[in-house]
């Protein structure tokens, strides 16, 4: 099991927010934990949920084929951006 899977989100004095990935084929699964302090205790809170993974390719030729214009589909540091427009509502 990789360490990498546990990605630090977030943090300062008194929360710490860390997510860890769990990969399938079609889905990823977020563990949230929270970290909080209270006074002198910390305490811990748990979620979990479920994430599609789409490929950025299928998700802009679907959006193609419904009648929108493609904007942007490139590579982020979080992940992949796409953006598209619809034609209803422009001048």
């Amino acid at each position: 099991m990789s360490t990498s899977r546990f990605i630090p989100v977030r943090s300062d004095a008194d929360r710490i927010l860390t997510c860890c990935l769990d990969y399938a084929d079609d889905h990823v699964r977020v563990t949230d934990l929270v970290h909080e302090r209270r006074g002198d205790t910390w305490t811990m809170r748990a979620s979990e949920y479920a994430k599609l993974r789409l490929a950025p390719a299928v998700v802009a030729a679907e959006l193609t084929a419904h009648g929108l214009t493609l904007e942007r589909c490139e590579p982020t540091s979080r992940g992949v951006v796409v953006t598209a427009r619809s034609a209803r509502g422009s001048a």
